[in-house]
């Protein structure tokens, strides 16, 4: 009697183990946000607010900010490296962003 008693004890111990592992790791991967369009006056302002975490730039002069909460920032820097210019002038809350181009 007690073997069945610990068979069913120990049962319920890996059922909730393996709940506990299934909730804990199974979330659901966040949607990617749609791009928010901006201008480039909006962008320099946006940038030294301190919450940006990564910059990209591509040859056709989209800039694309990422910031802190996830939210996309997209403009069109007036000349290519515009964005860089604006990155070294930013002073310290550019300092810990994460950096890109193509």
């Amino acid at each position: 009697m007690l073997k069945k008693y610990l068979a069913i004890g120990m049962s319920i111990f890996l059922l909730i183990i393996i709940g506990a592992f299934v909730y804990t790791y199974s979330g659901t991967v966040p949607e990617e946000t749609e791009a928010q369009t901006v201008s480039w006056k909006e962008v320099t302002t946006i940038l030294r607010s301190g919450n940006v975490a990564q910059v990209t730039q591509l040859h056709n002069l989209t800039v694309t900010l990422i910031l802190k909460d996830g939210t996309r920032i997209v403009t069109k820097e007036p000349t290519i490296d515009d964005i860089w210019d604006e990155v070294h002038s930013c002073g310290t809350p550019c300092d810990d962003m994460i950096m890109a181009t193509e």
